[in-house]
C-alpha cells in the first residue's frame, strides 16, 4: 500500500543516515522524484551488467531458489518501467506482478514465523526480560 511504501522509505532512510549519508528522500513519492531527477544521469553499462549478473545468482542452496527468483522478480516489479527499458527488460503485466506479489507475500510466511520466533527482535526482547530460573 502507499502507506507502507512511505513506511518502509523511512525506515531505509534512516538506516542510509546511520550510515552516513544525507539529503534522502523518507516516502515514496519523494523517492521517485528523486529517482527521475537523477534519470538523464543513469546509465546500464557493463558494471551495472555485472551487478545485475551477481545479484541474479546469488548463491543459495537449491531448495532457496524459487524464493529468490520471487525476490528478484518483485523488486522489478517495482522497478519504474524507464528503468527496465534501461536494461533491456520489459515490464511484467499487472496479473503476472499481483501473481508474483501473493506468491512473495506466501512464501515469505514461514521466515516471517521464523523471524518472529528467533530472530533479532525476539532475541534481544528476552535478554531483557527477567528469568525467573535465574532468581
Amino acid at each position: 500500500t502507499p502507506a507502507q511504501c512511505d513506511q518502509y522509505m523511512a525506515e531505509m532512510t534512516q538506516i542510509g543516515h546511520m550510515l552516513g549519508a544525507t539529503d534522502l528522500p523518507n516516502n515514496w513519492h519523494a523517492t521517485r522524484q528523486a529517482l527521475n531527477a537523477y534519470r538523464d544521469h543513469l546509465v546500464f553499462d557493463d558494471r551495472a551488467r555485472e551487478i545485475m549478473r551477481c545479484i541474479a545468482q546469488y548463491p543459495v542452496d537449491w531448495p532457496d531458489r524459487p524464493f529468490m527468483a520471487l525476490v528478484l522478480q518483485a523488486a522489478f516489479d517495482i522497478t519504474p518501467d524507464w528503468a527496465l527499458a534501461m536494461m533491456g527488460r520489459a515490464p511484467a503485466c499487472p496479473p503476472h506482478k499481483t501473481g508474483t506479489r501473493l506468491a512473495l507475500i506466501c512464501g515469505a510466511q514461514p521466515v516471517q514465523w521464523m523471524l518472529d520466533q528467533q530472530g533479532v527482535a525476539p532475541t534481544a526482547r528476552s535478554r531483557l526480560e527477567p528469568n525467573p530460573a535465574k532468581m
